[in-house]
């Protein structure tokens, strides 16, 4: 009866065991699953309440760290980049970014990838093309690697891609691979059947085409982007197609449908969105088209609606076309008085802002066409002689961008003959490489069977190879022991400044010619020897390395030499540099830290804080100098030393 009550405890113990074991198993997926439930919120709340944003977003990072999860820590780096974004600070957006990029953890390639697709996004929209290309390529070679894909993610992020290569390479002129990369977006876009991103690609292509002058492919892609925002009932981006394809269709002349098609996005805006922030472009677009079929009184109204709206925003660019429109309008109907002072009302908003040359074309050729029919010949003159020096910047400009694009073809072309070149001499050595490896297999082949027989006969000769070696071993650490020898330093570190190459030297220095025939200074052994004890007493004893603010400047104060002296004792009698022996006393006063808390010694349990009590200025710095010199980042370490069941 004894023993069963023995048995019968010992399993309740075992199952109490292992169900709390459970319990804190389920306790920490739950705990995950909130975290990550909470970063989509976060995601939500960037666009209208980014303060609150900011706050979910820190607990997320002290989840993380509690729970050690590197995945969710990745996650939440992410985030807080995007949120930078979103609050204008582009560096520290970079800083997060790279740092999700260095995190490693298990099934991390997407994770990777989503992130190198939002540096492209940015860098291509700060207009460093060549970069965002080369990051959209990382991202593709990662979502290969992704093991259990999600389908619908992968199709997301590669429309992005192929988006984020399609602009990129607008900008950069090549507008073929311009044209191969929407074409994919726009195929990836469809096989999603997503609306928006459907809708999103044709109104960029209506935009690329308009730039190129190609009005009737702008057409072509911007009534179609129209057509699916007036099904989906998207009254924002219907109204900004149709502000776009009216200013096509003035391209076209065809001035009857711009002014309908203003007329469509004038009734969307004041009955669906209520925002004023667009009828300065519709206006604008509107008075063009009277004036150009001649309806100049409706012309005149346009503009000056254009003028009370364009006021609010501050833009610029649309205030000078307002009043070059306005000025038009009286100059054509006759009305003089009126439109002069109109006209240099825009040229006066021309000389104050960097304006490009076919707002100034327009505004000096209206001007010279007003001062004309004035009989102001010298200032008719002037303005004309301005306008056909704009008429040739713009045309400078526009050759210059044809010669860009030759070059760039050009380039291109070189570079995929290069391609195909090196992919020939790949092959060639990969022919190279196979046979050399057949013969080397063959060859050990030949000498493993040889081995096999002679084996027994070596067996002795081996030990006796052992014990050599295990004896040159100890010598080999006797002979590494440190031991202070001279040190030589450059002459240009300690010169006079005369033309003979003279150094100064002390008590401690000899001088001698060194391999250049300049004349350099030798610290004696004795010298070298007390620098270098100085630094490992200041090392070991003092423990320096745990001050933030350490310099070797500091250090050479301290040990009174130089920064000189004491760099070269540093590389050249101990073998390391300043920076690099900081590193390794601060990752290991961390691993001891760490080793601690594993036996239950300590109680930090923030990274944050062992980073600062090691001398680091920041945990992402720690982090990363941690994983180089150990391999494993200080959560895996943690884990190592547990698995190890023993602490060195």
């Amino acid at each position: 009866m004894t023993i069963m009550k023995r048995f019968s405890m010992f399993f309740l113990i075992i199952l109490s065991f292992t169900y709390c074991r459970r319990a804190d198993s389920i306790m920490e997926k739950q705990i995950l699953v909130t975290a990550r439930n909470q970063l989509l919120r976060a995601e939500q709340l960037m666009i209208q309440q980014t303060g609150e944003a900011a706050l979910v977003i820190d607990s997320i990072f002290t989840t993380a760290k509690q729970l050690e999860n590197d995945s969710l820590y990745a996650a939440a780096l992410k985030a807080m980049g995007e949120y930078s974004i979103y609050m204008g600070e582009f560096e520290r957006f970079d800083s997060c970014m790279n740092a999700v990029l260095i995190t490693d953890f298990k099934n991390s390639e997407m994770m990777h990838a989503e992130t190198y697709t939002a540096l492209a996004e940015q860098n291509n929209y700060t207009g460093n093309y060549e970069e965002a290309i080369r990051q959209t390529e990382l991202a593709h070679h990662l979502l290969k690697k992704v093991k259990d894909p999600d389908s619908k993610l992968i199709q997301l992020v590669e429309f992005k891609l192929a988006l984020i290569k399609g602009l990129s390479y607008f900008w950069l002129s090549k507008n073929d691979s311009m044209q191969v990369y929407m074409d994919q977006a726009l195929e990836y876009a469809k096989g999603m059947r997503v609306e928006s991103n459907i809708l999103f690609v044709y109104s960029y292509l209506g935009y690329m085409y308009y730039q190129l002058s190609d009005f009737h492919k702008a057409e072509e892609n911007l009534i179609k982007a129209a057509d699916i925002a007036r099904k989906s009932n998207n009254y924002e981006a219907l109204s900004s197609t149709l502000i776009s394809l009216a200013g096509n269709s003035i391209g076209l002349k065809k001035y009857d449908d711009a002014i309908k098609q203003c007329t469509e996005a004038l009734q969307i805006e004041k009955e669906h969105m209520q925002m004023e922030g667009k009828l300065t472009y519709i206006f604008n677009n509107r008075a063009e088209a009277y004036h150009k079929t001649g309806e100049h009184d409706l012309a005149i109204k346009d503009a000056l609606d254009a003028l009370k709206y364009g006021d609010q925003i501050k833009d610029t660019s649309q205030l000078i076309i307002a009043y070059s429109l306005l000025s038009g309008a009286y100059c054509s109907s006759g009305d003089l008085k009126n439109s002069l002072p109109n006209a240099e009302k825009a040229l006066e908003l021309l000389n104050r802002s960097q304006s490009d040359w076919n707002l100034k074309e327009r505004v000096y050729k209206l001007l010279s066409n007003i001062y004309k029919q004035t009989e102001d010949h010298f200032n008719a003159l002037k303005y004309s002689e301005l306008t056909n020096e704009a008429r040739d910047s713009i045309q400078s400009a526009e050759r210059h961008s044809a010669l860009h694009e030759l070059e760039i073809k050009y380039e291109t072309t070189k570079k995929e003959q290069e391609l195909i070149i090196a992919r020939q001499a790949i092959r060639t050595h990969k022919i190279v490489h196979f046979s050399l490896a057949a013969i080397i297999s063959i060859f050990i082949v030949a000498i493993a069977i040889f081995h096999r027989f002679k084996r027994k006969q070596r067996i002795t000769e081996l030990e006796l190879l052992k014990q050599s070696e295990s004896a040159l071993q100890s010598k080999l650490q006797l002979i590494n022991q440190y031991k202070p020898e001279p040190v030589t330093i450059p002459a240009t570190a300690e010169t006079n400044g005369n033309d003979g190459g003279e150094t100064e030297t002390t008590g401690n220095e000899t001088e001698t010619p060194d391999l250049n025939g300049r004349n350099g200074t030798i610290l004696s052994t004795e010298r070298v020897d007390n620098i270098a004890r100085e630094v490992l007493m200041q090392f070991k004893e003092q423990k320096i390395y745990l001050d933030k603010s350490i310099t070797l400047k500091k250090l050479a104060d301290m040990i009174g030499t130089n920064t000189t002296y004491l760099s070269n004792v540093l590389n050249q009698a101990l073998g390391t540099n300043f920076s690099n022996m900081l590193n390794l006393y601060r990752i290991e006063e961390a691993k001891k830290i760490l080793k601690k808390q594993v036996e239950g010694q300590c109680n930090i349990i923030n990274l944050d804080v062992i980073a600062e009590q090691c001398g680091f200025n920041s945990a992402s710095a720690f982090h990363v100098n941690f994983k180089k010199e150990t391999g494993m980042t200080p959560g895996q370490y943690k884990k190592w030393i547990q698995k190890m069941g023993s602490v060195e």
